[in-house]
């Protein structure tokens, strides 16, 4: 007598990357009306130079996701040219043309990369903090690892924050009858009787869609019911 839902936060990094840089093309994407933008897409066709509606599929899910999360994850020219199996020299423009094309999130890295030089820290929106004292090793390597760790960190660590809590919001918000599973990156499990997964899938997109304390970019929520797991992709 019951399924399971799954619901699950829509490009959650890239809005902290928007809340962080305040880029404005990113920006733009994730509010009001374009909530649902499509930003691989965009960022595809920008690291291309081609219209978006030229964009394949293909290229929106590897160029335009290898690129977006590649910054995220502090990947250099030489490690996003073997993630999509391209030459150094490709990646190198395809990192030069996202720069270009979104310059607020180019002075923010900087920013923060300045910033640890001097705190040997970061902290996440919401307090929580790591400590890298490497970024003056001697050490190129761990020096380079501590600066990308600091961006990912900061991004990452955010986007985990506002997951727990909407988990406390949820915990406080399902009746008795609901329960919560487990959470998967950026998505939560539940288990939820079937007479009641159309009432259930609202009331935990509007819990998980309100906008956190201090957080600047909308939210979006893909919810979806099934008697296993598979079926609710």
């Amino acid at each position: 007598g019951h399924v399971l839902l799954e619901a699950d936060f829509s490009q959650m990094e890239l809005r902290v990357l928007a809340h962080f840089s305040q880029e404005p093309a990113f920006m733009a994407a994730f509010s009001g009306d374009n909530r649902e933008a499509d930003i691989h897409r965009r960022t595809a066709a920008l690291a291309l130079g081609v219209a978006e509606d030229d964009v394949t599929a293909d290229q929106r899910n590897t160029v335009g996701k290898g690129i977006n999360f590649g910054i995220i994850y502090g990947l250099t020219a030489h490690g996003l040219a073997q993630q999509l199996s391209i030459d150094v020299g490709q990646a190198e423009q395809f990192s030069a043309a996202y720069f270009a094309g979104y310059p607020a999130i180019r002075r923010w890295k900087q920013a923060v990369e300045q910033q640890v030089y001097g705190d040997l820290q970061v902290r996440t929106l919401y307090g929580r903090r790591r400590y890298l004292p490497d970024v003056w090793s001697r050490n190129k390597d761990a020096k380079q690892r501590a600066l990308r760790q600091a961006v990912n960190t900061i991004i990452q660590g955010t986007a985990a924050d506002i997951n727990k809590l909407a988990l406390v919001r949820l915990h406080r918000a399902l009746p008795d009858c609901c329960r919560l599973l487990l959470t998967v990156h950026d998505s939560v499990l539940l288990e939820v009787p079937e007479d009641r997964a159309e009432s259930t899938s609202t009331l935990v997109r509007r819990v998980m869609q309100s906008p956190p304390p201090e957080f600047a970019v909308p939210l979006a929520v893909n919810v979806g019911c099934g008697r296993c797991w598979a079926e609710c992709q």
